[in-house]
């Protein structure tokens, strides 16, 4: 049973006595209905309900709905922005997380430049100290060298040992190859292209200093003792018992052998011995 749409009571069949919504298809009594409904206007009639639907929004709801339609575009517009500095500030984090990496591998950096810089102040004392223990191993070393010079320029590949050999004989002094530690050629003096030194080094040092003075070898046996000459290896043993008994030590000591020469006591820096060509 159909019942009317405005006041729920029930219509009769008959179809005189109602009329029916052409969009809703909703039935009313045709005395429920506020203005009165012939039977050719029932053909196309609309509801009241219906009416309301399709009339025109007054000017204050049309100017309610551009306020909203402005308010959703505003908060679209601001949910963008608030996206777009969202991701700014997570690309800031993002840096912020780069840089405290930085920060922590400078500090590390700079913890590590502070280490080596003080491994490099020791290492820096100790090649000075280093240095200064060689110079003076160098000036001992160097006590026990000869440097002979007047010798013309030899070939390449040149002996040395010849030429000390005549060094001796013309020094009347015994030649022995036991007494040199080394012995070689120095270059070529830029100033003096005619002449080539040669440096000798001896085993032991026998004598305080040995020096030439006007082609005469000198020497002293210990540093406050008078200097000699040497004429041959007996004045050697001569000057060896003086000073023995002058010392008061009491026996002589043993005549030198044939090892003893001049060429074993040489001179402090610089020890050089002159041969006129």
């Amino acid at each position: 049973m159909l019942k009317c749409a405005k006041c729920s009571k029930d219509i009769a069949s008959t179809k005189d006595g109602c009329c029916v919504c052409v969009k809703c298809q909703s039935h009313y009594h045709t005395a429920c209905v506020s203005e009165a409904k012939t039977r050719a206007s029932l053909v196309n009639w609309t509801c009241e309900k219906c009416d309301l639907k399709n009339k025109p929004s007054s000017i204050s709801e049309q100017g309610n709905d551009k306020i909203l339609e402005a308010i959703s575009t505003l908060r679209s517009d601001m949910n963008k922005r608030l996206d777009s500095m969202q991701n700014k500030l997570d690309e800031m984090n993002g840096l912020k997380e780069k840089v405290d990496s930085v920060t922590e591998k400078a500090n590390i950096i700079d913890d590590k430049v502070q280490q080596l810089n003080a491994e490099k102040s020791k290492l820096q004392l100790e090649l000075t100290a280093a240095k200064k223990e060689i110079n003076v191993l160098q000036k001992q070393t160097k006590k026990n060298n000869i440097v002979i010079s007047g010798i013309p320029v030899q070939p390449n590949g040149t002996s040395v040992f010849p030429f000390l050999n005549r060094i001796a004989q013309l020094l009347n002094l015994p030649y022995c190859l036991t007494d040199f530690n080394a012995a070689h050629w120095l270059p070529v003096r830029a100033g003096d292209q005619r002449s080539q030194p040669i440096v000798v080094s001896f085993k032991e040092k026998k004598m305080a200093s040995v020096w030439t003075n006007n082609g005469h070898v000198m020497a002293k046996r210990n540093p406050t003792s008078r200097p000699f000459r040497v004429r041959c290896l007996l004045d050697l043993q001569d000057n060896t018992l003086s000073a023995a008994d002058a010392t008061g030590g009491g026996a002589a000591p043993a005549p030198a052998d044939a090892h003893d020469t001049v060429a074993q006591a040489p001179p402090p820096p610089p020890h050089t011995i002159t041969v006129s060509q």
